[in-house]
């Protein structure tokens, strides 16, 4: 069985071939990157390749933040959308005209629906552009 498979038999009370096991990943990848001390043989992976790789369950709660992000992905941020490398799908604007605009951070999105135009204001700061400053802002919640 898969560690899928086995999880979702335990949920509806089916026996399995052995006990489910899914640490939590990304609190054990992100504090390892925080500090540059992901075993080297991990180093290039995400989080989904990492849980494979070791042959346990992936349970993360929240997508590898420390990702490097295109503007795009910010669309619906102000919305409470996310669009994270991490997450197995995206969401998108469809059959409905829209602008987003980038300025520094500033993000703007104008949304034309049947109702009327809704825009939407965010600022979102990324607090490190490179590796030293990504483990020194990391490090505080680690």
């Amino acid at each position: 069985m898969t560690h899928k498979e086995r999880m979702l038999a335990a949920i509806r009370g089916e026996p399995t071939d052995q006990i489910s096991w899914a640490p939590r990943m990304d609190l054990w990848y992100l504090a390892h990157h925080a500090r540059d001390t992901v075993p080297e043989q991990y180093a290039d992976m995400r989080l989904e390749q990492l849980a494979r790789k070791m042959d346990v369950g992936c349970h993360v709660m929240g997508a590898d933040r420390t990702l490097p992000r295109a503007p795009d992905d910010f669309v619906l941020r102000a919305f409470g959308v996310d669009n994270l490398r991490d997450y197995p799908c995206r969401f998108e604007v469809r059959d409905l005209p829209f602008e987003f605009q980038n300025e520094d951070g500033q993000f703007k999105t104008t949304i034309h629906t049947p109702a009327g135009v809704v825009t939407t204001h965010s600022h979102i700061e990324i607090p490190y552009n490179q590796k030293d400053d990504r483990g020194r802002h990391l490090c505080a919640f680690c």
